[in-house]
């Protein structure tokens, strides 16, 4: 982590260069084979209900917090590195927002997610790797690197995290964020605070406790 000190000491020319490298690295980021640009679909699960998703062999269905993947006959579904030849039933019964369980079909990624901050639980996103968002994509609009926004800040944490609802890019559905600080920093005369949120990894499946049929 660069600090605002060792920036400060930059000239012009380093500053560029170190900006340069940040964005890169955001850009690369984004680009990986399953990352946000990948996406190509977001489908709820109903309560008592199966389901077909466009795309993706099989079926899932939900009974309360059991979600269960049916595979299709002939197609070749693969799930912690196993061929899915029979029904697969997930448990996820915690209070949280968690992405559980990848399933993989030529390529192309299905992961299930459960999201508290909907009207709904839990949904399948497809992810893929051959998306025309990701083969098109040729950079962030951005501003130009300007040293003059180097602004220093202080950091405190709370003393009892607390959770936040927070709005997202899909219609409809929320997220639940946890808030373990705030940043103060100062900018011509003015005071401003940033909330601090818990990092998390989105693009990963849930890895925090194994589903109780497994």
């Amino acid at each position: 982590m660069t600090n605002v000190q060792s920036l400060t000491k930059l000239n012009k020319q380093e500053y560029e260069q170190h900006w340069e490298k940040w964005h890169e690295k955001r850009e690369d980021a984004i680009k990986t084979p399953y990352g946000w640009l990948s996406l190509r679909s977001i489908d709820w699960l109903e309560d008592g209900k199966k389901i077909k998703i466009d795309g993706f062999p099989g079926l899932w269905g939900q009974s309360g917090n059991a979600v269960t993947y049916y595979p299709e006959e002939g197609k070749t579904v693969i799930n912690r590195d196993q061929i899915i030849s029979e029904p697969k039933v997930i448990v996820v019964d915690n209070v949280e927002d968690v992405n559980v369980e990848d399933f993989y079909y030529e390529g192309v990624r299905a992961q299930l997610i459960k999201r508290i901050g909907s009207t709904k639980k839990f949904a399948v996103r497809q992810r893929d790797p051959e998306s025309k968002f990701r083969k098109n994509f040729t950079g962030f609009p951005h501003f130009e690197p300007d040293e003059n926004w180097v602004l220093p800040a202080r950091y405190e944490p709370l003393d009892h995290w607390s959770n936040i609802t927070t709005k997202a890019v899909t219609a409809g559905l929320s997220h639940n964020e946890t808030q373990i600080g705030n940043l103060y920093f100062k900018y011509r005369d003015k005071d401003y605070r940033f909330v601090v949120f818990q990092g998390h990894n989105d693009d990963s499946g849930w890895l925090k406790k194994r589903p109780r049929n497994r």
